[in-house]
């Protein structure tokens, strides 16, 4: 849904922002991506219907989110938003770094 209303702004991949997949693109990339660019960088933790790469078990997602913990643990103490589906974002938000804060009781 997020990239059918980018497109309806006439925002496309690459060209105006970019669009990474957590579990298929490298760790690296999606760090640079986030930290380097001037652009908005749309990480999908998710996976891909238009890649064929669609996590949805528990244990799937846990593995993506390990793929890319340390990006999590360091770019996303500026900003990051999850969208998901119930459940879906546990594993990524508790490598987030404010969401480890709130669990050990310290504040930022």
């Amino acid at each position: 849904m997020l990239e059918r209303a980018l497109r309806a702004q006439h925002l496309e991949p690459e060209k105006n922002y970019h669009l990474l997949v957590a579990g298929l693109d490298d760790p690296e990339a999606i760090q640079v991506a986030l930290e380097e660019s001037t652009r908005v960088a749309v990480v999908k933790c998710g996976g891909d219907l238009e890649r064929k790469f669609l996590p949805a078990d528990p244990g799937e997602l846990s593995a993506v989110a390990e793929n890319i913990r340390q990006v999590i643990e360091h770019t996303f103490k500026v900003f990051s938003v999850f969208v998901a589906t119930p459940g879906a974002t546990t594993p990524f938000s508790s490598a987030s770094p404010a969401t480890a804060a709130r669990s050990s009781g310290s504040t930022r």
